[in-house]
């Protein structure tokens, strides 16, 4: 048992023991996938659901010009979403948020992330 001779803080922490019993197992160390549901409107810029508000976010927020827009791969596939009926998110994720799971998705970004069969990445690379 650990015991603690300085001031007493309110952190908390955890031990943990696991086991391997697969005799014939490779790995040195086991890994372990942990899902977890993430509401993304913590990390939502703007939900567009029309084309001229598609328009406007391109314009407002990445200063585009309307031809710049056409050639954008990006904004074609989001105006082909509004058309079909669907809506268009714009997340924004920072590596220094203190927030581990905005920082996971900056650095990693969507590429490993397992959505439902209606969701379509449109850019998801994580990274700078």
């Amino acid at each position: 048992m650990k015991k603690k001779n300085d001031f007493i803080t309110n952190s908390s922490s955890a031990s943990f023991i696991i086991a391997d019993t697969d005799k014939d197992s490779q790995e040195k160390y086991p890994s372990v996938k942990i899902s977890v549901d993430v509401p993304l409107e913590d990390y939502l810029e703007e939900a567009v659901d029309s084309v001229e508000g598609l328009e406007r976010y391109y314009k407002e927020e990445k200063y585009y010009e309307d031809e710049e827009m056409k050639n954008d791969e990006h904004y074609r596939k989001c105006k082909e979403i509004i058309k079909k009926g669907g809506t268009v998110y714009f997340l924004n994720c920072d590596d220094q948020s203190g927030d581990p799971l905005e920082e996971y998705l900056c650095r990693n970004g969507f590429t490993n992330v397992k959505f439902e069969e209606n969701i379509k990445i449109i850019r998801g690379e994580g990274g700078y």
